[in-house]
Parts: C-alpha cells; structure tokens; sequence
C-alpha cells in the first residue's frame, strides 16, 4: 500500500480555492483537474509500504503531540511544466510547517524512510496536462498571472491543527485516497 502524511482543508476553505481559480477550470476542460475530495497538501509521502504501520503512527504520533496548531494561507498560483504540466496552488512562508515536514523526516527517517533531499515546496495540485501545446500553455500562464494580481490571501488561509496518514489506491479512474488515521497536534498555542 502507498502512503503519504497530508494537511486535508474544510469544505469553505477548498470553495474559496475553487471559486478562485474557475476561471481555469472553465477555460481548460482537456486538463485533468483534481477531484475536490482529493486535494491536500502532502508532508511526507512514504510511498509503497510493505510493513506494518504501527511503528509509522507512532512515530507520526510522538512529532505531532509536540507541534502546535499554526496558520496556513494560499500565496500564488503557479505551474510546474516538466514533462507533465502541473497548476498549483502555493502556500506562504510558514515556519511551523517547516517545522513539521522537517520533524516528520527525521522521525521516519529512523525507521528507514529516506530524507527528502528536494526543498519542500508546499502546494495544492489542482490540474495536470499530458502534452499542452505551447498556445495553451501560454493561455494558462496569462492566466495565472492575472489570478496572482487578484490576491485574497486573507479570504484563503486557514488554522491547521492535525495531519492524516492517507493509504492512496491507484484506479483507471484516477487516485483513491482513504484516510488511515489522524493526527491533533498536541502542543497548546
């Protein structure tokens, strides 16, 4: 089973993204945009996991009971054009969610799960294009470029209080996620 630690968001906070950024979805119907149920902002992806998830949750467990709720907003929209055409949403400097990701690594990493060597960079993926010609790419990012002038960081920021450990199952009709178990945040503001 493949697994990933995620930040999962209320209903109004992902109407306030979709709202936003409808102007994407209605222009470009070939993209294949994320379901609404299945956007989150991943913090540690574990990937396929032979083993018995007892130790994983414990170790999730101890670095959450020692992270406090923190504040989380939206700060840009943006893409990812590397092989596939990725539009995302991105989140602002926070560093408590540094914190977290960078707990969750050395926590895991005991128990072999490898450091993640890349810069974390935490965003929401909205859509995917297999192959957009470069006229649809430049409507995009002219696109993305208007919604960045029209900012609501206020309107799409929320308090994040737990993570979810996610059992991810891939179908023909696209990625199931199911959530395995929930993580409080323990520490007092």
């Amino acid at each position: 089973m493949r697994l990933f630690v995620a930040i999962k968001f209320p209903d109004e906070f992902l109407n306030d993204i979709f709202s936003f950024n409808k102007p994407l979805r209605v222009t470009f119907p070939d993209v294949s945009w994320i379901k609404r149920e299945n956007i989150h902002l991943t913090v540690k992806f574990l990937g396929e996991i032979p083993r018995d998830m007892g130790a994983i949750k414990k170790s999730i467990e101890e670095v959450t009971k020692e992270t406090k709720a923190f504040d989380l907003g939206i700060d840009k929209t943006g893409y990812f054009d590397s092989g596939q055409f990725i539009i995302w949403q991105g989140f602002g400097a926070s560093n408590d969610l540094w914190q977290l990701v960078k707990s969750l690594d050395i926590s895991l990493n005991r128990l072999g799960f490898r450091k993640e060597k890349r810069k974390y960079s935490p965003h929401l993926t909205l859509g995917r294009g297999k192959r957009l010609d470069n006229t649809v790419k430049e409507q995009i990012v002219s696109i993305v470029n208007r919604l960045n002038g029209e900012k609501l960081v206020e309107k799409r920021s929320i308090m994040v209080s737990r993570v979810i450990l996610f059992k991810s199952m891939l179908t023909k009709g696209g990625a199931i996620y199911n959530g395995v178990a929930r993580f409080p945040f323990g520490k007092s503001i």
